[in-house]
């Protein structure tokens, strides 16, 4: 358990950082493409097409990341203002419609992936390329959702039955003493 979440931690933190990085990419095209159209009068007939799949990929790839963090957006005014067993209550079933959503998300995507690749679908645009890579960036980025809203929810029973023992075996040192 402990190594997946190890490997798990890796792989987000790196697809966050190749998210950082094609967020300068994407900023790049975008001046080059200003300054070309206004500087030239010849903007690149690519750019759009190439932005719009670098924003795909920069809103996937931290989204693990940002889970496993606890650094998504939240709406902790609701459950800090709840006494812990209730705020405990509300995060567990968040996080179990958060785990249904995202696999309900990656389920109907893989399902599109198929029939993207069966039909051989391609983009519009300038750009044309096959649907299919486009949802099997989705597909996989939705698994590590799922494996890390998994992980996080294993996480936080463990903790729970690990707190609860910790004050069961207290309870008893109390009563021998």
């Amino acid at each position: 358990m402990i190594k997946i979440q190890k490997k798990l931690t890796q792989v987000n933190s790196f697809l966050t950082f190749v998210g950082g990085l094609l967020i300068l990419v994407v900023s790049i095209i975008f001046t080059l493409d200003v300054i070309m159209r206004n500087a030239f009068n010849s903007p690149f007939s690519w750019s759009y097409d190439v932005g719009n799949y670098l924003l795909l990929c920069i809103s996937l790839f931290p989204a693990s990341y940002a889970f496993q963090k606890n650094i998504h957006v939240k709406m902790e005014i609701v459950v800090s203002n709840l006494n812990d067993k209730l705020g405990k209550i509300c995060v567990v079933i968040s996080d179990l419609l958060v785990l249904l959503l995202f696999t309900f998300l990656f389920y109907l995507s893989f399902q599109r992936m198929i029939h993207t690749m069966n039909t051989d679908q391609k983009t519009y645009g300038i750009i044309s390329i096959p649907s299919s890579w486009l949802f099997i960036a989705i597909c996989i980025m939705l698994f590590l959702l799922v494996l890390t809203v998994l992980m996080k929810f294993i996480k936080l029973e463990t903790s729970n039955m690990l707190s609860q023992d910790e004050s069961n075996s207290q309870k008893i040192n109390d009563l021998t003493l």
